[in-house]
């Protein structure tokens, strides 16, 4: 399996092992691996250049590329703190990742460009990983609804969103963790689209996603909303329609 996913990525990456790095990079990147390097080891020496959902997006910006985006893998839950960026295995979850990332853009799904990955190993089947992609100009749709909008232009924009998941669930990709910070309104001039972000763990599988996975995407996002606007404020019945979220009471 390790080999068939590294085969992927090589017939789409440019590879170079540095040390215990391990980077797969597009080809403008992969000429300026080192610099790559060196903003990276910058930003793991700055926490305040950390921002988003558990601290783990920051910007690299290099003279002749567009901005890209690097998200490093963060714990979540109990475990968060004892091991909050170390991983184990040897199929480390930032290629597959852009594996699959990298399916998705293929086929125009809504999600964000990938431009490579880094793990580090700190030990056999022991790392730290780093995900990339091209930085989008907008926000997460959690940090766009706390601005006040026309109502309008929240439920159109809910549409959107609802419109980027029917078409990852027909293309068969399930995401498994879909939040309202998982979300991306971009804003390229006066057109807005929405993206999918993150997705780590996601998976395709050989259909569109069958009913019960369709319910567990639903479930997860609306446990999401539920966990950020207990008090109903933003997303009321109207809202959770929008989403195809809504629930008979």
């Amino acid at each position: 399996m390790n080999g068939s996913l590294h085969r992927y990525l090589q017939s789409h990456f440019d590879r170079q092992i540095i040390g215990a790095t391990d980077l797969y990079l597009k080809a403008e990147l992969s000429a300026r691996s080192a610099s790559v390097l060196d903003i990276l080891r910058q930003l793991v020496g700055d926490e305040t250049r950390w921002k988003g959902n558990r601290q783990s997006i920051a910007y690299v910006k290099l003279d002749g590329i567009p901005e890209l985006v690097v998200r490093r893998g963060r714990r979540g839950g109990w475990v968060s703190p004892m091991v909050q960026d170390i991983y184990l295995g040897f199929r480390p979850r930032q290629f597959v990742e852009l594996a699959v990332a990298t399916k998705a853009f293929s086929r125009s799904l809504p999600v964000a460009e990938p431009v490579g990955a880094i793990v580090e190993w700190l030990a056999p089947g022991i790392y730290r990983g780093y995900y990339l992609t091209r930085k989008e100009s907008g926000c997460t749709l959690w940090e766009f609804v706390q601005k006040a909008r026309p109502r309008s232009e929240l439920l159109a924009i809910f549409k959107q969103v609802r419109h980027a998941l029917d078409e990852l669930q027909r293309a068969g990709l399930y995401h498994r963790d879909l939040t309202l910070h998982n979300f991306f309104v971009t804003n390229r001039g006066r057109e807005c689209r929405v993206l999918v972000l993150d997705l780590d763990r996601a998976r395709f599988t050989q259909s569109p996603l069958s009913s019960r996975l369709q319910e567990r995407n639903r479930r997860r996002l609306l446990r999401s909303v539920r966990k950020l606007d207990p008090l109903e404020k933003i997303f009321d019945d109207e809202a959770l329609c929008c989403l195809g979220l809504h629930e008979k009471r």
